[in-house]
Parts: C-alpha cells; structure tokens; sequence
C-alpha cells in the first residue's frame, strides 16, 4: 500500500461524501417554490423535500437584492449557499484518476487509451472550476455575479458531456487491455446507462444526478487501490 494509493482512495472517497451529503439539499432547494407538491418530483425530492421544507433549510435568506449603489444587501438563496461546496466533488476526483492511470501506464495503453484518460483529467478540472465560479460568483455585484453564473454553468455542462464520453472510451479501452478490474472497467464504460438509471430513478437534477454516481464508482475503484496494494504491471488487474 503507498501513499499515494491512501491519498487517492481518501480523496475519491471525501468527495463522493460531500456529493452524497449536499446533493438532497441542492435537488430539493432547486425544485422548492412556495405550495410545491412534493409528491409530483423524482424520488429523491419528494423523499427529503418536505423535511427540509419543515426545517425551514429551503427558505432561510431573502435572495439576493440589491441597494441603489450595487451593494448585495441580502444573503444567497439556499440553492447558492449549499452549492458552493460542489465544486470538491469534481476536484477530489482527480488524484484517483491521475493514480489509476499512472499504475495503467506501465503497461503501454494505447494512444486512444491516453487521448481519453487526458480529455476526462481537463474536462473534470474545468467542471469543477466552472461549478465553483457560478455558485462563489453569483454573489458578487451585478452584472458580474450573472455573467459568471452563466459562463460558469455552460462550462460545466459542456465539460461534463466531455466527462461522460471520455469516461466511457476509458472504461472500453480497460475491458479491451484487460488492466482494470472487470468491476471497475465494467462501471466506467457503463457510466451513460447508470447515469440514465440515476436521472429516471433517483433524481432528475443536474448535474449532481450525473457527477455523483461517477465520483462514487471512482471512490470503489480507490478502496480497490489501496486494498489490492498492485505492485507491479502485471498484478493491476488482480
């Protein structure tokens, strides 16, 4: 077991956590408007939706407004406060990623493999920066607080379409070569259907819906790594 392998492992598994932990709070906070029928959202909103409602977790804060000089006179929304930590659950990511890759390069992959590997690293750090600079700039004064809200936001959901692909081809070229676990290949090549499963079955919001079940698949594939302890090349796949 290295190092490296706990830190990947810990970090995968921290931001798998903190997507767990905020996502009930962000999906319903989105969906919540006054009289809403809870009844009527996906599973996850109508499940925590009335709770959070009761505690009064979807309505603290006035919104934003605004004084004659530009000054923000009023709090975020509930909405724009929790999703300000969503950021860490792309970021954290990374070091499992890179981790998992680094072990996959002793054994040659295949330019193709390397072309996916490098799209998914770029397109995981500009979601995350794109998530980051909409919910930390929306605050800021108008009319900037909007622009960034919006280029942030587009640039998240173009990266994260990258993700999806990316991640895919990954997975396909590890079943191919055969130095993954057929588990762990297996779930990054199906990252679209799960994803699919998750919007229809669990919550309709985005992009939590999508990035969340990704980070949990490479939180498993971290434990993998520390628990399996590969050693050399050629053990990768035990």
């Amino acid at each position: 077991m290295t190092g490296s392998a706990r830190l990947a492992a810990s970090s995968a598994i921290a931001g798998a956590l903190v997507g767990i932990a905020i996502t009930p709070f962000m999906a319903a906070a989105w969906a919540y408007k006054p009289g809403v029928v809870w009844d009527n959202l996906p599973m996850l909103e109508r499940t925590v939706g009335p709770t959070l409602e009761s505690w009064g977790a979807l309505t603290f804060g006035a919104g934003r407004e605004f004084a004659a000089d530009g000054r923000v006179v009023a709090e975020s929304t509930p909405y724009e406060v929790y999703g300000k930590a969503f950021f860490l659950v792309y970021l954290l990511m990374l070091p499992v990623v890179h981790h998992t890759h680094e072990l996959r390069s002793r054994q040659r992959p295949s330019p193709w493999e390397s072309r996916t590997w490098r799209a998914m690293w770029v397109a995981l750090i500009v979601a995350g920066l794109g998530d980051a600079v909409s919910y930390w700039g929306v605050s800021l004064l108008e009319p900037l607080g909007t622009l960034l809200w919006r280029v942030g936001f587009l640039a998240e959901v173009l990266a994260v379409l990258v993700v999806l692909l990316a991640t895919t081809g990954y997975g396909v070229g590890a079943i191919r070569h055969r130095d993954l676990p057929v588990w762990a290949a297996g779930l990054l090549a199906a990252i679209v259907p799960i994803v699919a499963v998750t919007l229809w079955g669990v919550s309709s919001y985005v992009p939590n819906a999508v990035v969340v079940p990704l980070s949990l698949i490479w939180a498993a594939i971290g434990i993998w790594l520390v628990t399996s302890s590969p050693a050399r090349p050629r053990t990768l796949n035990t």
